[in-house]
């Protein structure tokens, strides 16, 4: 079964259901379609760009095909927590000796600091054995 089928049966599931008021499932389904919308974008994203970071403090970066942790697709076309850019960006230039994060997820700050700031010792430690092994990934696809 394909992603499509496999939205439309359980669509098809939420609305027939009748567990819920008309409201929620109507709710439910419309979360339902926005994740898969997502699913898509990102999709085509990763087909047309690859996995690298278009843009942003960490343009360049090569990144993996899925976050552990915040929107996959907003760190792949550089916008992910666009507010803070700019303090990032003062923070590479600024040439710290050492960089820890704690709760590093997947990397995406971890490595692109250590990306960015070649000369500066980056420390990264999660709790989570999975986003460690991904950050392990991510360090190593960058060098």
């Amino acid at each position: 079964m394909n992603l499509s089928d496999s939205i439309t049966s359980r669509l098809h599931k939420i609305i027939t259901s009748g567990q819920s008021n008309a409201t929620d499932r109507l709710n439910i389904s419309l979360r339902l379609l926005a994740k898969w919308r997502s699913v898509l974008i990102q999709n085509t994203i990763l087909k047309d760009s690859g996995t690298e970071v278009l843009q942003g403090p960490f343009e360049g970066l090569k990144f993996i095909k899925a976050s552990s942790e915040g929107c996959h697709i907003a760190k792949l076309i550089g916008c992910y927590e666009q507010p803070i850019h700019q303090y990032i960006k003062e923070a590479i230039n600024f040439k710290y000796k050492y960089v820890i994060n704690i709760g590093c997820a997947e990397g995406y700050y971890a490595v692109g600091l250590a990306l960015k700031m070649p000369d500066t010792v980056v420390i990264a430690h999660d709790i989570d054995e999975a986003a460690r092994h991904s950050c392990d990934e991510l360090a190593l696809k960058n060098g």
